[in-house]
């Protein structure tokens, strides 16, 4: 089974054309898959019925829609003018951390994207307490997945 999913429009006269800018979607469910093994178990290898019925239609429809997502860019979830300088504080505190960087990852991207989240946060966190009108800080856990950077920056600000 081969399926290709190409999105076409309709122009103001009325005409078919190619949808520019949009998914490109092709399936290939070969034969040659099936004869080599391939058991379809309905979970990672899923069952023909199922992207027939299920996945096909629904990418399709999400190919297709025109709706723009429902979610929030997180970038309107706290004012800009606040971002900027905080960023630019904590790039300049923190710029040191570049120079004595002891993993092997490139520092600069690191040590700055995590400066990054952290004013993200840092703002949102006073953005949520101007608003409930309280000063306790909002605390946070560290699942131990990263470098540290992070939750030392978080914690000494």
């Amino acid at each position: 089974l081969q399926v290709t999913f190409v999105p076409f429009e309709e122009d103001t006269s009325g005409q078919l054309c190619h949808k520019a800018g949009n998914v490109f979607l092709e399936l290939h469910l070969l034969a040659a898959a099936a004869a080599a093994g391939w058991v379809c178990d309905g979970v990672a290898y899923p069952r023909q019925a199922w992207l027939s019925s299920t996945l096909l239609p629904r990418l399709l429809r999400w190919a297709s829609d025109p709706v723009a997502s429902q979610f929030k860019s997180t970038l309107s979830l706290l004012p800009v003018e606040k971002y900027g300088p905080v960023y630019q504080q904590l790039k300049d505190k923190y710029r040191a951390m570049v120079k004595v960087w002891p993993e092997v990852t490139d520092p600069e991207k690191f040590v700055y994207e995590d400066v990054a989240i952290a004013t993200y946060l840092l703002v949102l966190w006073g953005e949520e307490r101007a608003e409930t009108g309280t000063m306790d800080k909002q605390s946070f856990v560290d699942l131990g997945c990263g470098n540290g950077l992070l939750v030392h920056i978080l914690s000494n600000e």
